[in-house]
């Protein structure tokens, strides 16, 4: 997956951003673990790859994302949709 923002429209530090994300099929799992980089506009690179720390320790700097999967009570599955669910 690749996400680039337009010239003079990246997130500014301090700043975050929602991103949508459309999935096919999932693995039969409780979760799934999303590394990434992160380009920024001075050059460096951020690394958003460290796995989640053992329980009672502290966050790494640079953890990578933790998607949570929660199976439907009833079994449907949600209709795709071609707009975010949030306000653009």
């Amino acid at each position: 997956m690749s996400r680039r923002a337009r010239v003079g429209a990246g997130v500014k530090p301090g700043q975050f951003q929602q991103l949508w994300v459309s999935l096919d099929s999932l693995p039969d799992a409780d979760l799934i673990e999303i590394k990434a980089l992160q380009a920024c506009s001075n050059g460096e690179i951020v690394r958003w790859i460290d796995d989640p720390p053992p329980a009672g320790h502290d966050e790494p700097d640079h953890p990578a994302l933790i998607l949570t999967l929660v199976k439907s009570d009833d079994g449907d599955v949600a209709p795709a949709s071609s707009a975010p669910p949030w306000p653009s």
